[in-house]
């Protein structure tokens, strides 16, 4: 059994809970599957379904929220105090693709990055990750897995540190039982997210973390050095040294909700050179005295790493069009229902 701090409760979560408490007990969300919930409470887990009103609202639970359940439903939410979101649900035709976001595991403290140290290895998907984690509100760690399949894992961390400056840095080889440099980000009752693309190695590393072999776990592909997806659905566990884990599926694609802060935190060498850009408003294209464009031209920022940059803010911008449209659309369609209904007790 473990108690209500063992699982990550906090002060700032008991004042949200006092004025709801007669609702139910407190318990934490730590799986989410078809049919429903599984939760962690002080009488240990148990399965729960989402309150009528929850759909009703659009306001599903997630793996890592804490909720508030009676008779197998969970009647309310606690706020969030981080949430790592993506934009909709993969796997569908565009025309399907829900504009609604996504929430892969709230409330995390840090974000294990995971991404693999052979030929799938790619600072530009890193970057995106970083962007990810900072916008969440989480504390992101790079963790370069299947460090045994590198022949130069310096020159690889060398390579990290230019696109994840700041960010703490640790190869691991989890098939090989090498994971110890991980214990510093493993603070009992905290919680913490592997992410990261699929077959980097993040079953194997929660297998390791776990100290049994709970997940399961397939060899990489020699035709292309790279594995296959193992983890179907996210889910909370608690590690034998206090700490609370989310392990997650491996993500196809990572789109952004928003991500404006999580970008500036990402590219904080960008961020720092256009505080000299001449103009406050500058867009780092063609207008004079740009810091930014003046650093690429004299070899201070690397032309690739200046390019993810523009990329990642046009999609964020284009998202952010995206969803202003179709904020207008639905206001759009909501004071059209709402002039049939008064015309219709005009009729009357």
């Amino acid at each position: 059994m473990h108690s209500l701090e063992d699982l990550g409760w906090s002060a700032s979560f008991e004042a949200h809970y006092s004025p709801i408490r007669e609702l139910g007990e407190p318990a934490r969300v730590c799986a989410q599957h078809r049919d429903g919930y599984r939760v962690l409470t002080v009488s240990g887990e148990a399965r729960a379904t989402a309150a009528g009103r929850l759909f009703h609202e659009g306001e599903l639970p997630a793996v890592g929220d804490w909720a508030v359940v009676a008779r197998g439903a969970v009647r309310a939410l606690l706020p969030r105090r981080a949430a790592l979101t993506r934009r909709h649900a993969v796997g569908r035709k565009a025309e399907e693709r829900a504009a609604a976001a996504q929430v892969i595991a709230s409330n995390v403290d840090t974000v294990l990055v995971v991404t693999s140290l052979n030929r799938d290895f790619s600072p530009r998907r890193l970057e995106r990750y970083l962007a990810f984690a900072w916008e969440g509100g989480a504390r992101p760690v790079v963790v370069l897995s299947k460090s045994d399949l590198c022949g130069d894992v310096a020159a690889r961390v060398a390579e990290t540190e230019a696109v994840a400056m700041g960010v703490p840095i640790v190869p691991v080889s989890a098939l090989a039982g090498d994971v110890d440099a991980l214990a510093p980000f493993l603070v009992p009752r905290t919680t913490v997210a592997l992410v990261g693309s699929s077959g980097v190695g993040k079953s194997t590393l929660a297998n390791r973390l776990l100290g049994e072999e709970r997940m399961a776990v397939q060899q990489i592909r020699t035709s292309d050095d790279t594995g296959r997806h193992t983890t179907r659905h996210r889910e909370l566990f608690v590690l034998p040294g206090g700490a609370l884990l989310v392990d997650t599926p491996g993500l196809r694609e990572l789109g952004f909700v928003e991500a404006e802060d999580g970008l500036d935190a990402a590219f904080k060498d960008i961020e720092d050179l256009a505080r000299s850009c001449r103009f406050r408003d500058c867009s780092h294209d063609s207008e004079p005295g740009c810091g930014v464009k003046g650093a690429v031209e004299e070899g201070r920022l690397p032309e690739d790493r200046f390019g993810a940059y523009l990329r990642l803010k046009r999609e964020l911008a284009f998202e952010t069009r995206k969803a202003d449209r179709q904020a207008a659309l639905a206001e759009k369609q909501r004071n059209k229902r709402l002039s049939r209904a008064i015309r219709r007790m005009q009729e009357e």
